[in-house]
């Protein structure tokens, strides 16, 4: 009876054991399924993210070794994006991020040459009313005074973009009039311009004084895919000018004088933009405490400022295009130089 029983007992965890085991390489099974499954997905996403991007900013790659290096260094700057808004979500970020037509390049190519001090009259002023108390926010997005969002292309051309639509600002807000003035204009025949090379916005200025700016319907932009150089001067007898009156300077390193003029003005400004996080910049108010404030590489204009749940910023019209930032436009933290936006003395024109 007790040798039936054992046997009995035996049998019986045997079927179990079996039955454990089947169990065990079915788990097995699949969680490699899973993770195949989710590689897979995570494949076929990347590839559609890729193929959106090339699509939407135009990219061709001159061989197949080089889109297949584009598109792994693509790959990379995507995991670094969705890293950053998962951490955004957190509250550990105050912006977010997304592709821009930057995403297939590297930090070193990220990086912008450091635009030269612009150089000021000795007796240069910045005047504002005794009695001028700047009001608590302004936006001259709402006032009808910008025009759209332009996009330099490959062309260092932002101090001439900026050196435009300040221009246009002050003559829309002057005349009532909106215009798109010639950007290629500055480029081509500004006498101290160099052409695709960092420049100066005064250049711009200078040059709307003695001969005025021409529209950008006679003389379009043309620079898009230029690095550098100077295209030789069109004549177009047929086009009318915009000139300005002068310009002034705002003191540097004051960001309630900045603050000042911005209620009054749209302002050129100069900003650090080489890190790979403003490259990619969507969205919210952007900080990063290793944005440079003692360099600068980029000129935009600065179009507001405000507060956001206690967070003061000031918002800036790009000229890479309506995908990068909020449609093109984009707002950076105020009252602490961030990214150096106070370092040098920014400026507008007057009509």
């Amino acid at each position: 009876m007790l040798y039936k029983y054992c046997y009995k007992r035996l049998a019986s965890n045997s079927e179990t054991l079996k039955y454990l085991i089947a169990q065990h390489k079915m788990y097995q099974f699949l969680v490699i399924v899973t993770l195949f499954t989710f590689a897979t997905s995570s494949v076929i996403l990347a590839d559609k993210e890729w193929t959106l991007f090339k699509a939407t900013y135009g990219k061709n790659y001159p061989s197949l070794e080089e889109e297949n290096y584009r598109k792994n260094i693509f790959n990379e700057n995507l995991k670094k994006i969705k890293l950053h808004n998962e951490k955004a979500m957190r509250g550990e970020h105050s912006f977010q991020l997304g592709i821009t037509k930057f995403a297939d390049l590297t930090i070193d190519e990220m990086e912008m040459p450091e635009l030269e001090v612009e150089p000021q009259p000795i007796d240069f002023k910045f005047h504002h009313k005794s009695y001028f108390k700047a009001p608590e926010s302004v936006d001259w997005r709402s006032k009808g005074i910008l025009t759209g969002v332009k996009n330099q292309g490959k062309c260092p051309s932002c101090w001439a973009f900026t050196g435009a639509a300040t221009i246009e600002a002050a003559y829309a807000k002057a005349k009532g009039v909106l215009v798109n003035l010639s950007v290629q204009d500055i480029l081509d025949c500004a006498p101290k311009s160099k052409g695709c090379t960092p420049g100066y916005v005064s250049t711009g200025y200078q040059y709307a004084m003695s001969k005025g700016l021409r529209l950008d319907e006679c003389y379009p932009y043309e620079s898009h895919d230029d690095s550098f150089g100077q295209k030789a001067c069109k004549v177009n007898s047929g086009c009318g000018r915009i000139k300005i009156k002068d310009f002034v300077f705002i003191p540097k390193g004051n960001e309630n004088a900045l603050r000042d003029a911005v209620a009054e003005h749209v302002v050129a400004g100069y900003i650090y933009a080489s890190l790979h996080d403003f490259k990619f910049y969507k969205g919210g108010i952007y900080s990063n405490p290793d944005c440079r404030k003692d360099k600068i590489t980029h000129l935009v204009p600065i179009v507001g400022y405000g507060t956001e749940n206690g967070t003061p910023y000031w918002i800036i019209k790009n000229s890479w295009g309506e995908h990068w930032g909020e449609n093109g436009y984009g707002r950076i933290l105020r009252g602490n130089n961030t990214c150096g936006i106070a370092l040098y003395s920014s400026s507008y024109p007057r009509i």
